[in-house]
């Protein structure tokens, strides 16, 4: 039962827009089941996704860029279902490559504001499987051009490098313009005092942290993602920053706890609202990720036929992975298979230094041999056996 379905049988109209699952079979066409309104996408999509370039501005009317249009649909929605008790989903395709949007949003940022990445070499001692050479962004046709080297290098020109994140920065205001018109309305409808409002991204996105672009890696830049909740029935945590370590699996629940069910059985993740309650609450929880990667001759497709998963736990003070190999028969990882390892030491990370604590490998530092050992049995018995845990803890 996926999270609409669940509010669909519990008497919620439940409705969809844009990208919310991954479109095509992976979800049989933004799994029906889960709806009870005609589902909604912008017939613009392929005007605005030519392989031509990484980011545009293309000269044509706002009205017709496709995230302006899904905004629209689910404000009129939203205006539809005003009297009920609904689930909208609103899922905005950016800032996903291209980076397409009105030129109007790069005056935010002018270019002398925009700087290359912090830290734009790949970390010291990094296993070599750990690398993604970005093949997402070599699609598009000015990256290919520039005939780039595949090696673990930083070599993308700073002047290109500043100028895909100048787009970037632009494209994420495009989209925080469309989330504040949905917002602006359900506060005109009234709707704003008995409407949960989460807003968050799938993954984080690397621009040039480490030489590395795009999202396929486990290191922090590319497995942070924003989180954000606001709810009526917690007053005391609207702007409350929390430091704990929080995983998307956690999403589930916690709507579902904030409408008032029980969450069904089988779920991995938990409630936040001992968080919304109090942020500073005991939290105690790591955090788990995995990337595959293919090592097949002449493969590119890895997503596809993965054989090494690399598993990440995250932890208050470490970030621990291990490249492994993986069976795609049985879904299972081979952990006496190992091509990599890898400890970064979060000591001190306060939040807003993304790739700074992420610059040597520490595996393989005597001084750190129990860490990995502890780290490694915490990775190897998986986040379901630790959210079980949490879960006994918690009551």
């Amino acid at each position: 039962t996926t999270l609409p379905q669940f509010f669909k049988n519990h008497g919620y109209r439940t409705a969809g827009h844009g990208k919310l699952f991954h479109p095509g079979h992976a979800s049989d066409g933004d799994d029906p089941p889960s709806w009870t309104e005609p589902y909604y996408h912008s017939p613009n999509m392929a005007m605005f996704s030519s392989r031509n370039n990484s980011w545009e501005t293309p000269n044509a009317n706002e009205s017709s860029f496709p995230d302006v249009q899904v905004a629209e649909a689910a404000i009129q929605r939203m205006k539809n279902l005003s009297t009920e008790a609904f689930f909208i989903g609103i899922g905005f395709h950016k800032p996903h490559l291209p980076f397409v949007f009105p030129k109007r949003f790069l005056d935010f940022y002018p270019q002398d504001s925009i700087h290359i990445a912090k830290d734009p070499n790949p970390p010291k001692g990094m296993p070599k499987i750990a690398w993604s050479g970005w093949g997402e962004l070599r699609n598009y046709d000015d990256i290919s051009r520039m005939n780039l080297s595949k090696a673990v290098a930083n070599d993308m020109p700073n002047e290109k490098a500043m100028d895909l994140r100048r787009a970037y920065f632009a494209a994420v205001t495009y989209m925080d313009d469309q989330v504040g018109k949905v917002l602006d309305e359900l506060t005109s409808l009234g709707l704003d005092d008995n409407t949960t409002v989460l807003l968050w991204g799938d993954h984080g996105w690397q621009l040039g942290e480490h030489a590395e672009w795009c999202k396929h890696t486990n290191f922090e830049v590319a497995t942070r993602a924003p989180l954000l909740i606001r709810t009526p029935l917690f007053p005391q945590s609207v702007g409350k920053v929390v430091d704990s370590l929080v995983e998307h699996v956690d999403i589930y629940p916690t709507l579902v706890d904030l409408a008032g069910f029980e969450p069904p059985a089988g779920l991995e993740g938990s409630s936040l609202v001992p968080l919304l309650k109090n942020s500073s609450a005991e939290w105690n929880k790591p955090a788990f990720s995995q990337y595959p990667r293919d090592t097949t001759p002449g493969s590119h497709k890895y997503e596809e036929f993965p054989h090494i998963m690399g598993y990440s736990v995250r932890t208050a003070e470490f970030r621990y992975t291990e490249w492994v190999h993986f069976n795609n028969s049985t879904f299972k990882p081979d952990w006496t298979k190992q091509t990599g390892v890898e400890l970064y030491d979060h000591h001190g990370d306060d939040g807003t230094n993304l790739s700074g604590f992420e610059n040597e490998n520490l595996a393989h530092n005597p001084e750190y041999a129990d860490t990995v050992k502890q780290l490694s049995a915490l990775l190897r018995a998986g986040p379901s056996v630790w959210h079980k845990k949490t879960e006994l803890n918690s009551t």
